[in-house]
């Protein structure tokens, strides 16, 4: 069943107040001593970390890692997610004052 907000009910918070702020986990030192390069610090590099030194003790193997892949790819979904969410709050507030 899907409900539709009436035109008289308040309009709810923006995403991006109730969506928690990224924080950087793996610090500069940390990357530097992974060896990742400048576009993968991101707020995932903390799980790129370790996918990349089990892919390098495994030898890159398709099947190996598929944990640390999935955790990582999922933490970059969230992010993209997040990212959206915020861009399309900020389209609706540039919006709403366009029209007044």
């Amino acid at each position: 069943l899907i409900r539709f907000p009436s035109s008289s009910s308040p309009q709810p918070p923006l995403p991006s107040a109730k969506m928690p702020v990224s924080e950087m986990v793996a610090t500069q030192q940390e990357m530097d001593d992974a060896r990742l390069p400048l576009h993968f610090r991101d707020y995932c590099a903390h799980k790129l970390i370790p996918l990349n030194e089990c892919r390098r003790a495994t030898l890159f193997m398709p099947w190996k890692c598929e944990h640390e892949r999935h955790v990582y790819e999922k933490c970059n979904y969230l992010e993209y997610k997040k990212r959206v969410e915020a861009l399309a709050a900020q389209e609706k507030a540039e919006s709403s004052v366009k029209r007044f």
